[in-house]
């Protein structure tokens, strides 16, 4: 996939995750026919379009996880450095929220203590 391509890609992930959520299989859905119809026509002739869904949705987790648009706390250990070593083993840069139903980053959780008492 060319750069310009991919951009348009992780783009088209960020506008529909703010319509459905944080679901990386929802949005692959709701993107894939729209963003590779020759692929995925292709796919549902040799019957390969399960396998072709799976490295999408893959995809769009990868884009969910690493979005940084440098707006807000990044860290859980930025709170205070007494709090640092609590958190230390704490690697993802999202996590999941069973009421949401979803995974959400990490600024997010810290913005909202619902959620980031329900990921704990």
């Amino acid at each position: 996939m060319l750069n310009s391509q991919s951009a348009a890609f992780a783009a088209a992930v960020w506008e529909v995750a703010t319509r459905v959520g944080n679901n990386a299989p929802r949005i692959a859905d709701e993107i894939m026919e729209a963003a590779f119809p020759l692929t995925c026509s292709q796919a549902r002739e040799e019957g390969a379009l399960r396998m072709l869904r799976t490295g999408i949705v893959s995809e769009v987790k990868r884009i969910l996880r690493n979005r940084d648009d440098g707006s807000g706390q990044a860290d859980f250990s930025e709170i205070c450095a007494a709090f640092a070593p609590l958190v230390k083993d704490l690697r993802s840069k999202s996590y999941f929220v069973e009421s949401a139903a979803e995974y959400v980053a990490i600024p997010d959780l810290i913005a909202d203590p619902e959620l980031l008492d329900d990921a704990r």
